[in-house]
């Protein structure tokens, strides 16, 4: 189904149902070991994949610390949070008196 979008060519199956109905009527090859033909490989290749991925990880965060690449400066734990800011007070003009007039 997923390869079968009726873009080059036209659709051969209306509905995932319809397709699903076909692999397990076929006279050759079908019944419930249709679904699960190719499992085997796809399954090593996910294993294969999930590795290489798990290796790069830990690859690249020991380099990314030695360089600082992606870290968050000023880091606070998730229970305190980043305190305010203090108000700075509006500059003042030439000749107007230190303390504001009420």
């Amino acid at each position: 189904m997923q390869a079968d979008r009726g873009i080059s060519s036209p659709l051969r199956f209306p509905s995932a149902w319809d397709a699903a109905t076909h692999l397990y009527h076929q006279p050759v090859g079908g019944g419930l070991g249709a679904f699960w033909r190719g499992i085997v490989p796809r399954s090593l290749r996910c294993i294969g994949a999930v590795f290489i991925l798990g290796e790069s990880q830990a690859r690249l965060s020991t380099l990314f610390d030695a360089y600082g690449i992606l870290t968050v400066q000023n880091q606070r734990s998730p229970g305190h949070p980043k305190p305010h800011a203090k108000p700075v007070p509006a500059p003042k003009a030439p000749g107007s008196p230190a303390v504001p007039i009420s």
